[in-house]
C-alpha cells in the first residue's frame, strides 16, 4: 500500500481529484497546484 505511484508527480496528480480526508478528517480537500509554484492567475 506504500508504494501505489512510481513518482512523487504520479501521487500529486492522484490527489488533485481524490480528497485527502480518507488520511485526515481535518483534510477535505484536494491538491490544486504545487508548493512553491506560481498560483495559477484567475483574473486576466
Amino acid at each position: 500500500p506504500y508504494n501505489l505511484y512510481s513518482t512523487l508527480k504520479e501521487l500529486v496528480l492522484h490527489y488533485q481529484h481524490t480528497s485527502l480526508v480518507q488520511h485526515n478528517d481535518s483534510l477535505n480537500v484536494r491538491l490544486a497546484y504545487p508548493v512553491y509554484a506560481q498560483m495559477p492567475s484567475l483574473c486576466r
